[in-house]
C-alpha cells in the first residue's frame, strides 16, 4: 500500500515532479483508461444498466458509455456472449479517434476468449467502418467464422492473427507510429510482447465515416457476436513516448501490473 502524506500550507512549484496517477500505466498522453476491476473505474461491480457510464481513471475524465444491450459483468469483466443476442456495446470516448495526420497511438485491450463465432468478422473493439484503409485506424475482430482468432488491423494493414484458446486471458495492442519522413509503422503486441511491426509507406491514418467513436463490441463495418470477456482498454496518444521501445515498455508495464488480475 502507498502511503501519501500531505504537508499543510506547502505548495509545490517544481513542474518536475512525477505525478501521481490511479493506474501503474497511465501517461500524460494517456487519452483514457478503462478497468472493470477496478471499484473506482467501475463501482458498481455488477452488470451495468443501458447508457451508463465506465469510469475513466485518467484525470481526463472521459467516460465510456455501455450500449443499449449491456454486456452481464461477471469475474471482472463484461461478457460478450454470442449464444444471448451478439449486440452488447461499448461506445469509448471520442478521445480514441486517431486524426489522419496524427504523430501515432497505442490502443490496448485485456479480454477473456470465450467462444468461436459464426460470422465472419465479428467486431471485438476499435474504430473503423471495414479493414479498407481509408476508413480503419485500428480494429480487432475474429476473422473468418468458427475460426479461434483475433486479428488486429491497424490503418488496413492486418499484422497479427493471433490464435485464441477458449478459457485464456490476453492483453492485445496495436500502434502506429509517424516517422520522420511523413510515413507509418505499425506494431502489434501480446501479452507484452511485439510480435509484429510493418511499414507500408502510407503517409495518412484512415478515418472512419460510419463508426462515431472507438467501440467494445458491436460497431459498424463488422458482424456481431465475437465471444469473449472485456476487462480494460486503454488508449494513449504516444505524446511522451520517444520511441518504439519506449511504447513497447508502456504495454509491457501494463502487461506486467495487470497480469494474474482478471478471471
Amino acid at each position: 500500500m502507498s502511503l501519501i502524506t500531505k504537508i499543510p500550507g506547502v505548495i509545490f512549484t517544481d513542474s518536475t515532479l512525477p505525478k501521481l496517477y490511479r493506474d501503474a500505466a497511465i501517461t500524460s498522453g494517456t487519452k483514457f483508461c478503462f478497468d472493470a476491476g477496478d471499484t473506482y473505474s467501475f463501482p458498481a461491480q455488477a452488470t451495468p444498466a443501458a447508457s451508463s457510464l465506465w469510469t475513466d481513471l485518467t484525470p481526463n475524465n472521459s467516460s465510456a458509455t455501455f450500449g443499449s444491450a449491456p454486456a452481464a459483468f461477471l469475474n471482472s469483466g463484461f461478457n460478450f456472449n454470442p449464444a444471448v443476442n451478439g449486440l452488447e456495446s461499448i461506445q469509448l470516448p471520442m478521445s480514441g479517434k486517431p486524426a489522419a495526420n496524427a504523430a501515432g497511438f497505442l490502443f490496448v485491450i485485456w479480454l477473456k476468449y470465450l467462444a468461436p463465432t459464426s460470422s465472419s468478422y465479428a467486431g471485438v473493439a476499435g474504430y473503423a467502418d471495414s479493414t479498407s484503409a481509408s476508413v480503419c485506424a485500428y480494429a480487432l475482430d475474429t476473422g473468418a467464422a468458427n475460426g479461434s482468432t483475433i486479428r488486429t488491423t491497424i490503418n488496413g494493414f492486418t499484422g497479427s492473427t493471433q490464435p485464441m484458446v477458449v478459457g485464456n486471458i490476453y492483453q492485445i495492442g496495436g500502434c502506429a507510429k509517424k516517422l520522420a519522413n511523413g510515413t507509418y509503422d505499425y506494431y502489434f503486441y501480446q501479452n507484452g510482447v511485439l510480435i509484429n511491426s510493418i511499414n507500408t509507406g502510407a503517409t495518412a491514418l484512415g478515418v472512419p465515416i460510419v463508426t462515431p467513436n472507438p467501440f467494445i463490441g458491436v460497431f459498424s463495418g463488422f458482424s456481431p457476436g465475437a465471444g469473449f470477456r472485456a476487462f480494460r482498454c486503454l488508449y494513449d496518444d504516444t505524446s511522451v513516448l520517444a520511441n518504439q521501445a519506449a511504447i513497447t515498455a508502456m504495454v509491457l508495464a501494463d502487461y506486467n501490473a495487470n497480469n494474474g488480475r482478471f478471471s
